[in-house]
């Protein structure tokens, strides 16, 4: 069976990395929870 994809854009990363942006803590714990599944095999990265 293939993986799903899911597309990383830019900002996802952006957002990891900036802690002045509002509502830091819930967007960088999301981009958290993305890079978990794929490290899983839940779905594959592209970018």
């Amino acid at each position: 069976m293939e993986k799903s994809k899911i597309y990383l854009g830019m900002t996802m990363f952006g957002f990891y990395y900036a802690p002045d942006t509002p509502g830091y803590a819930e967007l960088k714990a999301q981009v958290e929870q993305i890079f978990d599944q794929i490290k899983a095999g839940k779905y594959e990265a592209v970018v």
